[in-house]
């Protein structure tokens, strides 16, 4: 789901698209890491699920979609999230490794993703 008035990009939904996952979501590993990102994302170690979740803040109020496991450049992942998400705010974590996305996004990153070859 995306903010009120927001457009998803049509490059973004073709990527979108082309993903064949499991109704959980789960898409399998790629064979390479892709190439020409300043990031990596890892996947969890057991499943191989891509660490893509949903966090509720303030009484269920607050919705916030994280990005765990990332390595490199993290701010290029934000931003590329961010205008995947249809301009929605994100936000690198303290800690460098964790990309924060207001709203629920999760499905629609984890096949964003994917799309991309992580």
């Amino acid at each position: 789901s995306t903010a009120p008035g927001a457009e998803i990009d049509a490059d973004v939904e073709r990527i979108v698209a082309s993903v064949n996952a499991l109704p959980n979501g789960w898409t399998p590993p790629p064979a390479a890491p892709p190439a020409g990102y300043g990031f990596h994302v890892d996947r969890t170690a057991t499943g191989g699920h891509l660490p893509v979740y949903t966090k509720h803040r303030n009484d269920n109020t607050k919705i916030l979609t994280r990005v765990r496991r990332v390595r490199g450049d993290a701010s290029e992942l934000a931003a590329l999230v961010g205008k995947a998400c249809g301009g929605a705010e994100s936000w690198v974590a303290a800690n460098g490794h964790t990309v924060y996305v207001k709203g629920n996004f999760a499905r629609h990153l984890k096949l964003y993703l994917a799309g991309l070859g992580f």
